[in-house]
């Protein structure tokens, strides 16, 4: 496959030995994309999609990420896969294969200013989420905004002090992030918070179809995707937080039934 560098490294952002932050420009147009969505990075015939991130925030540590800022940024595992680690060894400068495509539809669209938003993540999944909570804070979303994250150690949480940040500034915004491997939430997982209360009570936000859109990304067991079959839902071993949120608070997920509360972010 062909290297065609079509853009160059601006930053790489080493949150430790196996995770960075890399901020990309394209040489010529900007990629036009939403929030939410996935394009496609390549380096010397390697090519493989990601998510969209974004540091939200500005440089000034302060005010909200202008919606036309030219740069893109992706949040990278270096320690697994073949793309991942050469990533990881760029600089400054360096060039890299952007798009052209983007790809996805698990986006704000049109959903109401006064409807709460709960995005779930576990680990890099949280990158289009930043993307969205950037947008949602820009438009001056009216409902509760909460972003819940997992991952295995907290060195893991990137954004966290930015997501801090944001907690103090908007009053509808909470964010609740653990490690599943150490700290006070050892050995429990975003299904536990949600069934024992606790993601409801530390975000605020109205579980109840309608009042509510659900992102969620990530770890498979976590989101735990349903299919259909004969004309009914039928949901992996788990329980994931899919079937938790339709069986005990009668959210609908996305499906090709029209109106859903549940969405899902996936690599077509």
């Amino acid at each position: 496959m062909t290297f065609t560098p079509n853009g160059r490294v601006t930053a790489l952002i080493r949150v430790h030995p196996g995770l960075v932050r890399l901020r990309v420009r394209l040489d010529g147009r900007p990629l036009d994309w939403e929030a939410g969505q996935y394009t496609f990075l390549g380096l010397n015939g390697d090519r493989q999609p990601y998510s969209i991130s974004s540091p939200i925030l500005a440089a000034d540590g302060h005010s909200l990420l202008a919606a036309d800022d030219p740069e893109l940024e992706f949040y990278v595992r270096t320690d697994d896969g073949t793309l991942g680690p050469a990533l990881g060894t760029l600089k400054s400068g360096d060039p890299l294969e952007v798009g052209p495509e983007v790809a996805g539809h698990c986006t704000l669209g049109d959903i109401s200013l006064d409807v709460d938003v709960l995005l779930c993540a576990t680990g890099t999944g949280e990158a289009p989420h930043n993307a969205m909570i950037a947008e949602l804070l820009r438009r001056g979303q009216k409902g509760r905004i909460g972003a819940v994250v997992s991952c295995r150690l907290e060195e893991d949480l990137a954004y966290r002090e930015i997501h801090h940040r944001l907690a103090e500034k908007y009053a509808n915004y909470s964010y609740l992030a653990f490690a599943t491997r150490e700290g006070s939430h050892a050995g429990r997982h975003i299904q536990d918070l949600l069934k024992d209360g606790t993601l409801a009570r530390l975000t605020g936000v109205r579980l109840a179809s309608g009042a509510v859109h659900v992102f969620l990304c990530g770890n498979s067991a976590m989101v735990g995707r349903p299919t259909r079959e004969d004309g009914r839902w039928v949901y992996p071993s788990g329980p994931g937080l899919t079937e938790l949120l339709v069986t005990d608070h009668g959210l609908r997920p996305q499906g090709p039934d029209g109106a859903f509360d549940i969405h899902f972010e996936r690599y077509d």
